[in-house]
């Protein structure tokens, strides 16, 4: 039994330190949500775990108004305001509906694992250039999706776009840190990578493997930069400068 109480109390340190769900569901008038909250800064959140299938059009607002549990959702009252910072696992994994995903244009997001993976028929993410991070698979199959602005973007993970065929025009800032494998294996044939990034960022193996007629525009100042630098120098044959 002590042991049993240890490992609750170290469990409960854990969740403490690291931050956990505050309430595990709550609700709008258009998403089920979580509200989540970290104990080192203090700070709620709220996560957006459920949509709204039927529809083909998403605004995602900063603030949302919420309501904590469906019964007074129903009734309107004790409504709360959160701010939207995560759209959560699989939340539109293989949607057929979804065409276009709106992002209020104040806001900073990340987009978890699978997010929208197989989503066959979206074909557009307007204001993508408030997301900071891109999980695993999240766009993988988006095989409408045609171009991308990732203007705010740190981290994009593996396989993020894998298998975008359509995909030909991707915009990532000078914010980007990190690229995981294979991030844009099998886009486009002919897909262009715009990076205005002045130091090259770590990218791992094959992130563009299976593009035949690759373009990656760079700073005029940092061409031989990304040329000579490890993962990129796979490329150098197909990094330009950015035109004026």
């Amino acid at each position: 039994m002590k042991r049993i109480a240890l490992i609750l109390i170290l469990l409960l340190c854990v969740c403490f330190f690291a931050g956990c769900d505050y309430e595990p569901t709550v609700f709008s008038d258009e998403f089920e949500m979580s509200v989540f909250y970290a104990a080192t800064s203090k700070e709620y959140w709220l996560t957006i775990t459920h949509f709204n299938e039927e529809k083909e059009n998403y605004f995602i607002p900063k603030n949302k108004e919420y309501y904590p549990n469906e019964r007074k959702y129903q009734k309107k009252i004790d409504s709360r305001i959160g701010e939207i910072k995560v759209l959560d696992d699989f939340l539109c994994y293989s949607n057929q509906n979804v065409k276009s995903i709106t992002f209020d244009n104040e806001m900073r997001i990340g987009i978890e694992y699978s997010c929208f993976m197989n989503c066959r028929n979206l074909t557009e993410v307007k204001n993508a250039a408030v997301i900071h991070s891109i999980s695993d698979w999240a766009f993988m199959n988006c095989v409408n999706l045609t171009a991308i602005n990732l203007d705010g973007i740190e981290d994009i993970s593996k396989l993020a776009f894998s298998g975008c065929v359509k995909l030909k025009q991707v915009f990532i800032g000078e914010k980007i840190k990190y690229i995981g494998y294979n991030a844009f294996a099998n886009c486009n044939e002919e897909l262009s990578v715009t990076v205005t990034a002045t130091e090259p960022p770590e990218i791992k193996y094959g992130v563009f493997d299976g593009i035949e007629h690759l373009t990656i525009k760079v700073p005029a100042d940092s061409m031989e930069s990304y040329k000579n630098a490890e993962g990129w120098n796979e490329y150098s044959d197909k990094i330009i400068k950015i035109a004026q």
